[in-house]
């Protein structure tokens, strides 16, 4: 069996569920993304794409493809965007049917997990 590796990065907002949500899944915590996967890279340079989270919809993520190299000002990896046309009903979907742990606080009304 081919093993993953996976790695979760808290990027500055984190809240106490989310802090949970690592434990559960038993994932490694970094920090800020740029300087996480300048870590990753040096930890563990056999490691060549990155599975991101983000949509087209959100900041700054409009011109993502599905697969595409990092900016040239970050470690060189071949960057996954799975998730990039998914709707926000989609995620919410997935994000149900698998069980997947989430922030508690999206629960709450006025409050979403992506825009």
């Amino acid at each position: 069996m081919t093993s993953v590796t996976s790695v979760t990065i808290v990027t500055g907002n984190g809240y106490s569920s989310k802090q949970r949500k690592v434990k559960i899944i038993k994932k490694r915590v970094l920090f800020h993304i740029k300087d996480a996967l300048w870590k990753l890279q040096q930890d563990q340079p056999q490691i060549k794409a990155v599975c991101m989270g983000s949509r087209h919809t959100d900041p700054c993520c409009s011109a993502f493809e599905p697969f595409q190299m990092t900016d040239s000002d970050w470690p060189q990896f071949i960057r996954v965007n799975p998730l990039s046309d998914w709707s926000y009903p989609e995620v919410w979907t997935f994000l149900r049917r698998l069980q997947v742990p989430y922030c508690s606080l999206y629960d709450k009304e006025g409050c979403r997990i992506f825009p």
